[in-house]
């Protein structure tokens, strides 16, 4: 039995403009043609378009659809996996925008007559962390993203004291070091990891710098500030002439502690055990680095350590604590055992 286009159209539930349409790209071409030039479709043809159809409902581009029905399943496998992809991070941008959503609404909520360029302020700097953060790592400080207002106080007045002059070692810019540090970590969810990626943000993005005021200049600052509140910590316990000795060494080295902090954090979240390979590795170099600043004396070691414990102000924002100290507290145990 032979169809008109017509009759085809109205049984399958498309347009006649669109089996026309087929016909011109060569998708589905009629099998015959009446005396009048009418376009006639056989059982071959309906089939033919039932498949096309069906792909159709892939949201498959047209030009896809012809490349599956003059292929294979392999093909098919291919155009599959790209539409999975593609519906995936189509899901993660709805997750994202969802979240932006849920935080602006809480913002709204708070506050009883919300800056426009308070909200404004905070899209911009969500859409920043879309290309230094994955989605969740984004989920884990979506929360402290919001509540910044003690640490842009906290920028406010250093860049007062900059403005001053104020060496990094005065009382009163280390006042500032430990809440700096501890509300830092706070709002990258006590991940030393995405305190490094943050810190990247703040140096190359010129928006992020406009947006919260801190640029490279006030992250060296702080930097400073923070070695010289530590360095003031050690001196009330290992005196003058001892720190003046490591000083220097301990400056130098300060930057790469942060670097060890979260490759210690990326290990515990692999599952490293205190006996694996890459935490013995780890543990090697973070001796090597504690030897060249403080020496090998056993002793002063063993002293540094007491320290640590007994002063919170040494480990504040470094996101080295509980279970991850344990872990390389753990890890340094088994090296020396090894090693005697």
């Amino acid at each position: 039995m032979l169809l008109k286009v017509g009759e085809l159209a109205k049984r399958t539930g498309l347009t006649v403009r669109t089996l026309h349409h087929y016909d011109a790209i060569g998708l589905l071409r009629p099998s015959a043609r009446s005396e009048a030039g009418y376009r006639l479709y056989h059982r071959g043809d309906v089939e033919r378009l039932y498949r096309i159809q069906a792909l159709r409902r892939l949201d498959l581009p047209l030009a896809e659809v012809a490349m599956l029905l003059e292929g294979d399943a392999r093909d098919l496998q291919s155009v599959i996996d790209e539409q999975v992809t593609a519906l995936e991070r189509q899901i993660e941008q709805a997750a994202a925008l969802r979240n932006r959503l849920e935080d602006l609404r809480r913002l709204l909520r708070e506050q009883e007559q919300p800056e426009l360029n308070e909200w404004l302020s905070t899209l911009e700097m969500m859409a920043l962390y879309d290309c230094y953060f994955t989605p969740e790592e984004s989920a884990r400080m979506r929360k402290g993203a919001l509540e910044m207002k003690q640490l842009n106080d906290i920028v406010a007045t250093v860049r007062e004291l900059m403005r001053r002059g104020v060496p990094p070692d005065a009382p009163e810019a280390m006042a500032l070091a430990e809440p700096w540090l501890r509300l830092s970590l706070h709002h990258m969810g006590g991940d030393p990891r995405l305190m490094l990626k943050l810190d990247a943000l703040h140096r190359n993005e010129p928006g992020a710098q406009l947006l919260t005021g801190v640029d490279t200049a006030l992250l060296e600052y702080m930097t400073q500030v923070s070695a010289e509140y530590r360095l003031s910590i050690y001196t009330r316990h290992l005196g003058n002439e001892h720190i003046s000795r490591v000083r220097d060494a301990y400056l130098a080295h300060y930057r790469r502690w942060p670097v060890m902090f979260a490759e210690a954090r990326e290990l515990m979240e692999r599952g490293a055990t205190p006996d694996s390979p890459e935490l013995q590795d780890f543990c090697r170099r973070w001796i090597e680095l504690f030897r060249a600043v403080w020496g090998s004396d056993p002793d002063l070691r063993a002293r540094i350590l007491d320290i640590h414990s007994r002063e919170p102000g040494m480990m504040a924002g470094s996101g080295v604590q509980g279970e991850l100290m344990a872990l390389i507290g753990q890890g340094l145990k088994h090296l020396e055992n090894n090693r005697n």
